[in-house]
C-alpha cells in the first residue's frame, strides 16, 4: 500500500499532483499501487456501490499537462426486475473492475504503454460505475424481488461517487492545459452530465467531451420510472437555465437538450458523440424500456443530427456494425467509418484540430459499411 507521496514529484510543468484533507474533500489515505502505473484510490466517506460495496477509482499519472476524466459504463438499473440479483442489468460493484486492472488485462485507451494510445500522455482518471444511475443519482431505494418476495436496498449514488472524485481531481490536479471529459455507455451519459461541473472546475483549459455508445435513445416510460428512483436532478448544473430542475422539468429533457443547452452555455467547449449505426448494447436497453428495436437506429440518426445542427462545435462519429463502446477495447485502434480511422479522428479532435463529422458510406447492422 502507497500514500499519496506515490504519486507526488512527477515534474510536470504547470502541474502537479498534491497531498490535501480539507473537510469538504474526501479524506484519502489509502492509495494502492495496482499494476503498470495504475493506483486504486479509496475515497470512503459516503460513497458506495449500489449494494453497499466499497467505491473506488483508479489513477495513472501521465507526463503532460494534459488530463483525461473517464466515466465508466455498466448498464443500469430502475425497478424490481433490472436491480434484483439474478435479474440485475448493471454492474454493482467495481471488484471485475479492479481486477483488470491488477491483471493488467486492459485494452483501447489503458493501454499505457501504446505508442498510437491518443491519451497515452494524459493523466487519466477513471470513475468506476456500481450504481445503476448513470453516474447521476442520490439516493437509497426498496425493491422487491419478484421471486423470493423479499425487499432490498439499492444505493443509487452516483452522482455522490462522482463528487467525490472531482473533488479529489480539483484539490489534486492543478492548472492543467487541456482537459477531456469522456466515458463509454452508462460513463457517455456521465460525461455529458458532469462536463459543466467540470468545465467550472478548469475554466482556463482547452476542454473536449468524447460520449461513447451513449446516444439517449429512450422511451417516455423510462424517463418517468428512473428518474425519481435514482433523484437525478440533485447535481444538475443549476447555473445553466435551460437545465435548473427548480424551472425545468428534466423528465421533458433528451439527450438533445444535454447537449446543446451545454454547448450553448458554454460555446468555446467542444462536444462529442461516437456510436456505431446499429450498437445492440443500446438497441437491448430501448426494448427493456418498453422501445421497438427496429426504431433505435433510425431514431439514433435522427437525434445525432438534430444536435448537430444546434451546435456548431460538436462533431460525431457513427461506425457500422452492432458494437457497443471502443473506448475500453482493441477495436479503438482498427474501426474506420467513411475511409476515416477512428483513432486518427480521436487524436485530431483532443488535439483541437477541426474534424468533421463522420457517418459509414453504407451502414450495415454486420459491420460490411465503411
Amino acid at each position: 500500500m502507497k500514500g499519496l507521496k506515490a504519486l507526488i514529484g512527477i515534474g510536470l510543468p504547470s502541474f502537479c499532483l498534491v497531498s490535501v484533507a480539507m473537510a469538504t474533500v474526501p479524506v484519502v489515505d489509502r492509495i494502492e499501487d495496482m499494476h503498470e502505473g495504475w493506483y486504486e484510490v479509496k475515497p470512503g466517506g459516503e460513497t458506495s456501490c449500489a449494494r453497499g460495496d466499497e467505491f473506488s477509482f483508479f489513477v495513472s499519472p501521465g507526463n503532460s499537462d494534459k488530463v483525461v476524466i473517464d466515466f465508466i459504463g455498466g448498464g443500469a438499473c430502475w425497478n424490481d426486475q433490472t436491480c434484483a440479483e439474478g435479474t440485475a442489468t448493471f454492474s454493482d460493484n467495481v471488484e471485475h473492475l479492479k481486477r483488470r486492472y491488477e491483471n493488467g488485462e486492459l485494452s483501447g485507451v489503458y493501454q499505457r504503454d501504446r505508442e498510437d494510445n491518443p491519451f497515452k500522455e494524459y493523466n487519466h482518471v477513471v470513475i468506476p460505475y456500481c450504481t445503476g444511475d448513470i453516474h447521476w443519482g442520490n439516493n437509497e431505494v426498496t425493491y422487491t424481488n419478484e421471486e423470493t418476495g423479499e425487499d432490498f436496498t439499492i444505493k443509487h449514488k452516483g452522482a455522490v461517487n462522482a463528487k467525490a472524485v472531482l473533488a479529489w481531481v480539483s484539490e489534486n490536479i492543478l492548472n492543467p492545459r487541456r482537459v477531456v471529459v469522456a466515458g463509454c455507455s452508462a460513463g457517455s451519459y456521465g460525461s455529458i452530465y458532469w462536463t459543466p461541473e467540470v468545465r467550472r472546475m478548469f475554466p482556463n483549459a482547452d476542454f473536449k467531451q468524447l460520449g461513447d455508445s451513449g446516444v439517449g435513445i429512450i422511451t417516455e416510460r423510462f424517463f418517468h420510472e428512473s428518474f425519481p428512483k435514482w433523484n437525478a436532478t440533485e447535481a444538475a448544473p443549476r447555473w445553466i437555465p435551460e437545465l435548473n430542475p427548480d424551472v425545468v422539468d428534466w423528465s421533458t429533457l433528451g439527450i438533445h437538450d444535454l447537449y446543446t443547452n451545454i454547448g450553448h452555455y458554454y460555446p468555446e467547449i467542444s462536444l462529442s458523440q461516437y456510436t456505431s449505426a446499429f450498437d445492440d448494447n443500446q438497441t437491448f436497453y430501448f426494448e427493456i424500456m418498453g422501445g421497438a428495436p427496429e426504431n433505435w437506429s433510425p431514431n439514433m440518426f435522427d437525434t445525432i443530427h438534430g444536435i448537430e445542427q444546434s451546435l456548431s462545435r460538436f462533431r460525431s462519429f457513427i461506425a457500422p456494425g452492432v458494437e457497443h463502446c471502443i473506448l475500453p477495447y482493441d477495436e479503438l485502434y482498427s474501426v474506420q467509418s467513411g475511409g476515416v480511422a477512428f483513432t486518427s479522428w480521436l487524436k485530431d479532435y483532443i488535439d483541437g484540430e477541426q474534424v468533421p463529422s463522420v457517418v459509414c458510406d453504407h451502414c450495415d447492422p454486420d459491420g460490411v459499411g465503411h
